[in-house]
């Protein structure tokens, strides 16, 4: 007796059929995979980017804080330069809106010098990117010694 060659194996083998739909499944999580790493990146960007936006207006309110009151007749105001303030790269800040206590609510107009109490101002501060991704502002109020 003569053993024939291979009898042991099957002849079976995947179809074409077969084939394409495995082809279209890994297509189809090669697809989500990508999708997500990029939603992810572009996540991570943006949460860096409000990240280094907001600590940069606390450093800036630090900054005004650290000044302290200005007359509303003085020279010098709020802004970034004038309290020492530099935004990080890729940063700018805009300029100050300073509003002033008159008795009964904050308005643009300076007070009288001879007012009585105390003075005090509201100063709105922003830092915003320049390519326009985030901004962050806040208010302070900053009084008179």
């Amino acid at each position: 007796m003569t053993a024939r060659a291979g009898a042991g194996r099957s002849e079976h083998g995947e179809t074409l059929v077969e084939i394409l739909v495995t082809v279209a499944i890994l297509g189809l999580a090669a697809t989500a995979l990508l999708g997500a790493l990029g939603t992810v990146t572009s996540a991570s960007s943006l949460h860096r980017h409000q990240a280094t936006a907001e600590i940069a207006i606390r450093d800036y309110a630090e900054a005004v804080r650290a000044v302290g009151y200005r007359d509303c007749g003085a020279p010098t105001t709020y802004g970034a330069a004038d309290v020492g303030f530099a935004p990080p790269s890729g940063y700018g800040s805009a300029a100050p809106v300073v509003e002033y206590w008159d008795g009964t609510s904050f308005g643009p107009a300076c007070p009288q010098a001879a007012a009585t109490g105390p003075q005090l101002q509201r100063v709105t501060l922003e830092v915003h990117s320049v390519d326009g991704q985030d901004s962050e502002t806040v208010r302070l109020t900053v009084r008179s010694p």
